[in-house]
C-alpha cells in the first residue's frame, strides 16, 4: 500500500493517471534503447512514431553521441518486468508502473532502479517509449531516452567486414588531454563482428560492455541503473584511438596498444594504513549511532562504498555471497557508505533502499555526505589516501589492520577469480594466526 502511494504522488509530475491493462500497452519480448547524449533537441513522440513507421529503423547517425542498450519486457502473473543486456549479464528490473495520464491521453511508464536511486520516465505510443533517465541523487541529471520494440541490433551501424579481430588484451591510457592520465587494461573477445569484454584500471572495472567492430571502427555500451558508459574506437593496426562518454557530462580521449603482458599496480599497494586506531561513530540505516565497539568479530571488514557505485554493487553481492556460505566464520562486516546526498535524511533512505533491495545483512553506517574522496578521508583517518570506491579494509580482533584492497575485479573481468582467491586465502590466513 505504502509503495502504490508513493508511486501515485510521483504521477503527479505527469498529472493525474488511471491504471490500464499492461499487455494492451508495453510489449512483451525485445526492445533497443538510447540514451541520448547529444545536447541537441530531438524529435517529439509525434513525429518520431511518423518517422519510425515510414522508415522502419532508428536513423543511421550520431553514433557518437547514441548509447544503446536492449532490454526484454516479461509479464509474470500480469506484472511486467524488465531485463536489461549488457554481454552475458541480465539486470532484473521489477520495480515498474503503467498507467495514463488523463490530460494527455498519453500513456505513460515508470521504470525504477531503487538500488542506485535512478528512474527512467517517459510515455510510450505504437512500439516507442520516449523520456528520460533520471538520477535522483544527482542535481538537475538526466538523459532523454527512447526505446522501439522488437529490434534486437544494439548498435544500428552500417556493417563491414572487420580488418582484424581484437580479441586480447590492450594496453590502455585513458583522459590523455587531462593533467591526470590514468591506465587501464582493455580485455576483449571478438566472434564475427560481436564485441564484449571490459576495461580494468586501478580503482575498478567498467562492467560488462557489449558491442561491434565494423570495418576499421569498433562500438561498445554499457547500461546498468547507474552506469552509461559508450566507447568509440579507431583500429590502426595494432593500436587502437577513441572516446570514452560517461553520461552527458564526462568525455575522455584514450589509445591503446596490443600487450598480453599489460598490467595495473597490485591493488593491496595502492591504499596504505596511516598506524591511527581504527576508530568511527556514525548512524547506521536505522539511525541508531555505531562505532567499532560494536563489532567485537575475530575479522572485520570495512567496505567503504557509495550506494551509487556498480562496482560497490559488485563487491557488496561477493561479500554477501561469501558470509552466506561460511556461517562457521566469526566475520563482521561493516559498509562505511559515501553518498551523494547532502542531506543527511536523503542518504540514510537510500542506504536503507540498498540494503532492503540487497538482502545485505549487515550494517552500512553513513561515513560521509560526499563522494569527495579528501572529505572521506577526514572521516576516515586511519588510511592514507582512499583513491576508490569501494576500498576493502580487513581487520584482525585487535582492530589492527591486516589489508588493504582497492577497487575490485569484478566479474566481467578476468581477475574476478583471483580475486575471490585471495580473498579467501587472506580470511584464512588471518583466522588461522595465533595473536
Amino acid at each position: 500500500m505504502k509503495k502504490l502511494i508513493v508511486y501515485s504522488l510521483a504521477l503527479l509530475v505527469f498529472s493525474c493517471v488511471e491504471p490500464k491493462n499492461p499487455y494492451t500497452s508495453l510489449a512483451p519480448g525485445i526492445w533497443r534503447a538510447t540514451l541520448n547524449l547529444s545536447k541537441e533537441p530531438r524529435l517529439s513522440l509525434k513525429d518520431e512514431v511518423e518517422r519510425y513507421e515510414k522508415e522502419k529503423n532508428r536513423p543511421m547517425h550520431d553514433l557518437e553521441n547514441e548509447l544503446p542498450f536492449l532490454f526484454e519486457v516479461k509479464y509474470e502473473n500480469q506484472k511486467p518486468t524488465i531485463e536489461i543486456i549488457n554481454d552475458t549479464e541480465r539486470i532484473r528490473v521489477e520495480d515498474i508502473f503503467l498507467g495514463r495520464n488523463r490530460t494527455t491521453a498519453e500513456d505513460t511508464v515508470f521504470i525504477d532502479f531503487p538500488v542506485f536511486d535512478s528512474q527512467i520516465r517517459a510515455i510510450y505510443r505504437e512500439g516507442i517509449i520516449q523520456g528520460d533517465w533520471v538520477v535522483r541523487s544527482k542535481l538537475n541529471y538526466s538523459i532523454p531516452f527512447t526505446a522501439h520494440f522488437g529490434k534486437d541490433q544494439r548498435f544500428d551501424v552500417m556493417q563491414e567486414t572487420p580488418v582484424v579481430n581484437l580479441t586480447g588484451i590492450w594496453e590502455c591510457n585513458f583522459d590523455l588531454d587531462s593533467k591526470n592520465p590514468y591506465k587501464a587494461i582493455g580485455e576483449f573477445t571478438q566472434i564475427g563482428k560481436k564485441l564484449t569484454g571490459t576495461f580494468r584500471t586501478e580503482t575498478g572495472d567498467y562492467r560488462y560492455l557489449d558491442g561491434i567492430v565494423t570495418g576499421n571502427k569498433f562500438y561498445m555500451s554499457t547500461f546498468d541503473g547507474s552506469h552509461a558508459f559508450l566507447f568509440f574506437g579507431k583500429i590502426m593496426g595494432d593500436s587502437l584511438l577513441g572516446t570514452f562518454k560517461s553520461g552527458i557530462h564526462s568525455v575522455e580521449i584514450w589509445e591503446g596498444m596490443r600487450n598480453s603482458n599489460a598490467s595495473l599496480k597490485p591493488a593491496a599497494s595502492l591504499t596504505k594504513a596511516t598506524g591511527k586506531k581504527v576508530e568511527f561513530s556514525f548512524l547506521n540505516q536505522e539511525k541508531k549511532l555505531k562505532s567499532m565497539a560494536d563489532y567485537p568479530a575475530d575479522i572485520k571488514i570495512l567496505q567503504i562504498m557509495g550506494t551509487w557505485c556498480p562496482n560497490c554493487y559488485d563487491e557488496t553481492k561477493f561479500i554477501t555471497s561469501y558470509l552466506k556460505n561460511h556461517p562457521d566464520q566469526n566475520i563482521q562486516v561493516v559498509a562505511l557508505a559515501c553518498e551523494r546526498y547532502r542531506d543527511t535524511a536523503k542518504a540514510l533512505k537510500a542506504i536503507n533502499t540498498y540494503k532492503t533491495k540487497m538482502n545485505i545483512p549487515y550494517d552500512i553506517l553513513l561515513a560521509s555526505t560526499t563522494t569527495n574522496m579528501m572529505e572521506t578521508n577526514k572521516q576516515i583517518p586511519f588510511l592514507d589516501t582512499i583513491i576508490s570506491y569501494p576500498t576493502m579494509v580487513i581487520l584482525n580482533k585487535n582492530d589492527q589492520v591486516e589489508y588493504v584492497h582497492t577497487g575490485i575485479d569484478g566479474p566481467a573481468t578476468s581477475k574476478y577469480k583471483e580475486f575471490v582467491s585471495d580473498f579467501e586465502s587472506m580470511i584464512t590466513n588471518i583466522l588461522n594466526k595465533k595473536l
